[in-house]
């Protein structure tokens, strides 16, 4: 019976040693740099691979108390991060810098803010 009513759960967001309570927004994009070889005798003939990289972006809401984290302290000093988002089965793992950090408010909402990792990618099996 369970199988026809299945749980969605909400995948997680980490930093180093520890969940990011105040995220409430993630994505990541993994770029693998797959181009596409030609020959004169054939076009498409292959391909071969290329620069691999990943970003990771959140929104993290501020709350009274402030950041969660110092952000801005790692983001000026260019710290390697590790970030990773946990799913079911499955964990992405985005190890760089931070970048394009970004603060938003308006009128209707709270202050939300959104920091990027670049860098490289890599998957973890659970």
């Amino acid at each position: 019976m369970s199988q026809e009513f299945l749980d969605y759960p909400k995948a997680r967001v980490a930093l180093g040693a520890g969940d990011l309570q105040d995220a409430f927004d993630v994505s990541g994009v993994t770029e693998d740099g797959e181009k596409i070889v030609a020959t004169l005798r054939r076009n498409p003939a292959g391909s071969t691979g290329g620069t691999r990289s990943g970003t990771a972006t959140f929104k993290s809401a501020i709350s009274q108390d402030g950041f969660e984290r110092d952000w801005f302290g790692m983001y000026r000093k260019r710290k390697v991060v590790q970030l990773r988002i946990k799913a079911p089965g499955v964990t992405w793992v985005f190890t760089g810098r931070l970048t394009k950090p970004q603060i938003t408010s308006n009128v209707d909402n709270y202050i939300e803010f959104t920091i990027s990792v670049i860098g490289k990618f890599d998957v973890a099996p659970v």
